[in-house]
């Protein structure tokens, strides 16, 4: 797969991503209707499956779509009419190559993954990055007490407090591995004290995150652990 730089995005990078994405059948991102490209020395070409009548799109039309998008970042078509009729086809091509650019922001790599997992076929192996661009960023971090967290973890005597499954496996230092996690997030003014706090398997852990039903489960826990109060 042709490398992808991201915003605001290089017409020749568009152009070599897409001719990476010859062959392969893409759909549309509003009616996910089906079509090919096909790259030429005038612009694109494109096939609807439904039709298989073949629709140009030439590059300059291609490119001004490409700079109004970096003036613009919108995907509504109304908004290239005066470049163009056709643009549904480009501004899909454009979301997607904007789904294969690496990106350091967690929650932005965590919505490509989902937008990506419902048009990849695990036949075709991505070449990734031998070598990640590294970024220096500052952020904001908490003093956390050691005792509170100590005290979670030794008051667990090595279970789970939201299955009650024993600890996955044991750490180098032959203590049972157990996460704490903050039931009101520090981020979003929780206290750190055990009001506040519990010892949970990875597995609970992540499901506190980014379970679909994360508040009714968090809710859940104060009626299971009696030392947890309501911030």
């Amino acid at each position: 797969m042709q490398t992808v730089t991201g915003f605001p995005i290089d017409v020749d990078d568009f152009v070599a991503f897409v001719k990476a994405m010859q062959s392969k059948v893409i759909y549309t991102r509003k009616r996910s209707k089906g079509f090919t490209v096909d790259v030429t020395d005038k612009g694109f070409e494109f096939t609807p499956i439904a039709t298989n009548k073949r629709r140009q799109h030439e590059l300059q039309a291609i490119k001004r779509v490409v700079e109004k998008f970096n003036e613009t970042q919108t995907f509504t078509t109304s908004s290239y009419t005066d470049i163009t009729y056709n643009s549904s086809y480009t501004l899909t091509l454009i979301g997607l190559y904007l789904d294969h650019a690496p990106t350091a922001d967690s929650d932005e790599l965590d919505e490509r993954v989902r937008n990506l997992r419902k048009k990849i076929s695990t036949t075709d192996c991505p070449e990734g990055q031998r070598q990640p661009q590294k970024i220096v960023t500052t952020t904001s971090l908490y003093y956390r007490d050691p005792l509170i967290k100590a005290w979670v973890l030794e008051n667990a005597k090595g279970n789970c407090e939201s299955c009650g499954s024993p600890a996955p496996f044991l750490t180098s230092y032959d203590e049972p591995f157990l996460e704490v996690h903050h039931v009101v997030l520090l981020a979003e003014g929780g206290s750190d004290t055990i009001f506040n706090t519990i010892a949970v398997c990875p597995n609970c852990h992540r499901r506190y995150h980014y379970s679909k039903n994360k508040k009714p489960d968090l809710l859940g826990l104060y009626k299971k652990i009696p030392r947890l109060k309501r911030e």
